[in-house]
């Protein structure tokens, strides 16, 4: 009986070691989870999102970039990256908005050379800045053959706008009251007529590489403590046409202005008369555009294309330009 009782011990010991073996761990594996690493599917939908034609080339005040502002506030909030003020990613301004009629360009008179829109000649609401050139526009409004023609709008049609925005906050308390900005353009050029356009600055490769940038740092923020200052993402509208979005967001910043650290701009500004450093000149502003970078690198040409024309490889050099803009963002974050 002595024997066999041992045996029964023997026998449900190596059941239990068998049941609750704990395998070892290759130190090797302790590194962030594959979410942390860039996600070039997520780029690559995020730009397929920007400029389908759904989004009717995102200009400011339109449903397509009503579309555009939920988009990306839904992907912070996926994200888990917070709000930046008062539980609200969107944030309205005042802006005034022309729009041309969704309708195809008549031409009047003899009809002696083939010209597509978009192509030969482009339609659009104009800006708000008349003073720009008003000596050429005296010289040429008589010509015959005016460059361009100018109808007064009666009306004035004046709407909000968003900017969406969101928040990461700094893991060391020495310098989380520091913030460091980051802006991308998330509006576009829009319709011109019946056609969407899209192309260069305005096919949203800040925008899909702020995105990238703000899913990865709420990432990996809770493994390692990396950030010393917080970090504040910004997806602006309004500075396409004029520089109404770009002020709002620059004059009102709603932190204290000693302590943002400096300013990374993503996309550059369309408009002729919009300069980040005449609007706030004691804020240092960091340009990820103004690095080297060679042609494969930069977004296609030409400036603008319609949404429909977009091919596999145009969308291969916008996921490249993204993933570039992103990595260069990290890099300057990681750096401060």
């Amino acid at each position: 009986m002595r024997i066999t009782f041992r045996c029964l011990i023997l026998i449900w010991a190596l059941i239990l070691v068998g049941g609750c073996a704990v395998p070892t761990v290759d130190q090797g594996e302790l590194r962030p989870s594959s979410s942390a690493e860039w996600n070039t599917d997520l780029i690559r939908s995020h730009l397929e999102f920007l400029n389908s034609e759904t989004q009717e080339g995102r200009a400011r005040g339109t449903r397509g970039f009503l579309r555009t502002a939920d988009y990306i506030a839904d992907q912070l909030k996926a994200s888990q990256v917070q709000p930046f003020l008062r539980g609200q990613y969107k944030q309205q301004y005042a802006a005034s908005v022309t729009h041309l009629a969704r309708a195809e360009v008549l031409f009047l008179g003899s009809d002696t050379l083939n010209l597509v829109q978009g192509e030969d000649f482009f339609v659009f609401p104009g800006t708000d800045d008349v003073q720009l050139s008003p000596a050429s526009q005296e010289l040429l409004k008589d010509e015959k053959y005016a460059l361009s023609r100018f109808v007064e709008q009666e009306e004035r049609i004046t709407t909000s706008s968003i900017h969406v925005v969101g928040y990461i906050p700094g893991r060391d308390p020495r310098s989380r009251d520091s913030l460091i900005v980051v802006f991308a353009q998330a509006d576009g050029i829009g319709a011109q007529g019946a056609v969407s356009y899209t192309g260069g600055r305005d096919a949203g490769t800040g925008t899909a590489a702020l995105l990238e940038v703000s899913r990865r740092l709420s990432t990996i923020q809770d493994q390692w403590a990396l950030l010393g200052p917080s970090v504040m993402v910004s997806f602006l509208s309004g500075s396409r046409l004029d520089c109404t979005g770009l002020e709002s967001a620059m004059m009102n910043f709603p932190w204290q202005r000693e302590y943002i650290l400096n300013v990374i701009v993503l996309d550059e500004s369309s408009h002729p008369t919009c300069r980040w450093e005449d609007l706030s000149p004691e804020i240092q502003i960091v340009r990820a555009t103004s690095t080297e970078s060679n042609e494969e690198a930069a977004p296609f040409s030409p400036y603008f294309l319609r949404s429909e024309l977009l091919s596999d490889d145009n969308m291969l050099q916008l996921e490249a330009e993204s993933l570039r803009l992103a990595k260069l963002v990290m890099a300057s974050l990681m750096a401060k």
